[in-house]
């Protein structure tokens, strides 16, 4: 749960996921992260590299669902289904929370 929420950054906002947010967290070390879940309405993902200060971001959003994406500068975007490709500034954190 921890990883889905915080590294990959997924979070159901309704049940079933029909509407679930994306906003991972970067930092503790890691460079990249993956979590995929299964929903009532199909694959939601989020997939995310942090090199220097690129952060780059890949998010899967179901059929008839919609998804609020936040990136780590506080960027916001609310996709609807089909897959999503996000590039921001984000300097190293030290830790993930």
């Amino acid at each position: 749960d921890w990883l889905y929420k915080r590294v990959a950054g997924i979070e159901p906002l309704e049940g079933g996921y029909r509407r679930f947010r994306v906003a991972p967290l970067p930092g503790g070390g890691l460079t990249s992260a993956e979590g995929v879940v299964e929903t009532p309405y199909g694959r939601a993902s989020s997939s995310w590299t942090h090199e220097g200060e690129r952060f780059a971001l890949r998010v899967e959003v179901p059929v008839s669902t919609r998804c609020d994406v936040v990136l780590p500068d506080g960027t916001r975007h609310d996709v609807a289904s089909g897959v999503h490709e996000f590039v921001c500034e984000a300097t190293p954190t030290a830790a993930v929370r």
